[in-house]
């Protein structure tokens, strides 16, 4: 009895009856080809390991002048206001902005907006830049920038609140409800008489911020709409010309145009004017629509408790702001309920927490960035 013939392919001993069994898998497979078997491409780990440390850095890079750039807009407000009344602030600023912006968006290739696009983003563009941004600034020639920012970061905590009640969001779980709360309680630390009593126009000044807040939540609410631009960045420039010339006139009916003091146009000022028109609305947003695209939402709307330390550390190293006792105490409790809200305590893995939006000033902005306009 003849034995089977070894013959050497590749390296490899292959026998007759091997090789009439590979030839009659590779007939099979070319018959069917849904019988031939898929093999995982593997790729190599050094291949993947920068190209993960470099988005990490990139990430990293972006939070980092996130952080910087919206954390110090409230510093430079204070250098421009004694200049240049709030209104027109806001309206010279996102004027500009949005004038630079749509043609560009567009010129990209972007979908030209409707009637219904351009009436939801007007709406929502009030909302925040009017109500929102604008207020802050008025409401800062009454508190310092510390205690502003501070309270600008309840805009989550009305976020979930009017989020419930238009039903957009489900039923809250007591833990939510709690974390709310908790964000009362800080409030209520943070305003207490004995905390103001040297400034009698404060009190004032936050309930201002608290109702721009509030204007904030609404308006990112309304952003959230089918209404609403499919793009962010073009829905975004929409909002800023349309709020824009609204402040103008504002400014101009309630004759901010005629006090401009010039002699306070210093070049810190001008600086100032310059920094919260290039860096804050324009490079920022471009900065947290990458960051929306490309790190996780937790990471994206971050700046939300962490912008309040950034501002108030530079009040307090450059403008000297004094920081109470009940103002790091409330303060504590404010953002604490903010992060764990944004954060998703308490609720499960399949039940996550939409991530805020965000269209216009330090406040908070979900994950498709629709309604973001800079601070």
């Amino acid at each position: 009895m003849q034995t089977a013939t070894p013959l050497r392919s590749g390296g490899r001993i292959r026998t007759l009856p091997s090789m009439v069994f590979e030839r009659l898998r590779e007939t099979a497979e070319r018959r069917n080809p849904a019988t031939k078997p898929t093999r995982p491409t593997v790729r190599p780990a050094h291949s993947v390991a920068p190209a993960s440390r470099t988005r990490t850095l990139r990430v990293a890079l972006a939070l980092g002048t996130l952080y910087l750039v919206w954390g110090s807009t409230y510093l430079a407000a204070e250098f421009v206001l004694p200049a240049i009344p709030p209104f027109l602030i806001a309206g010279l600023r996102f004027s500009l902005c949005g004038a630079l912006l749509y043609p560009v968006i567009r010129a990209m290739g972007a979908v030209r907006p409707t009637r219904a696009h351009w009436i939801t983003a007007g709406a929502s563009g009030l909302l925040m830049i009017l109500g929102g941004n604008a207020l802050v600034f008025v409401a800062q020639q009454r508190i310092t920038s510390s205690l502003a920012a501070l309270l600008v970061a309840t805009v989550p905590l009305f976020m979930a609140l009017f989020g419930w009640i238009a039903g957009m969001r489900g039923r809250p779980l007591r833990v939510e409800l709690a974390l709310l709360a908790l964000g009362l309680v800080g409030l209520g630390i943070i305003l207490r008489p004995s905390q103001t009593a040297d400034n009698p126009a404060a009190p004032g000044g936050a309930l201002l911020v608290l109702f721009a807040a509030a204007c904030w939540a609404i308006g990112s609410l309304v952003a959230r709409t089918r209404e609403a631009h499919p793009s962010p960045m073009l829905f975004a420039a929409m909002q800023m010309v349309a709020a824009g010339p609204v402040l103008l006139g504002i400014a101009t009916l309630t004759g901010e145009t005629d006090r401009i003091v010039f002699d306070a146009l210093t070049p810190a000022a001008l600086g100032a004017f310059g920094y919260l028109t290039l860096f804050g609305s324009f490079a920022g947003f471009c900065v947290y629509v990458w960051l929306v695209r490309n790190a996780e939402p937790v990471a994206a709307t971050s700046y939300a408790y962490v912008n309040p330390v950034v501002a108030i550390a530079l009040g307090s190293a450059i403008l000297d702001e004094p920081i109470p006792p009940g103002m790091i105490a409330g303060g504590a409790l404010v953002l604490t309920s903010v992060a764990l809200l944004l954060t998703g305590f308490g609720r499960g893995k399949s039940q996550p927490t939409p991530a805020p939006r965000r269209a216009g000033s330090p406040a908070i902005q979900p994950t498709s960035a629709r309604n973001a306009t800079a601070p």
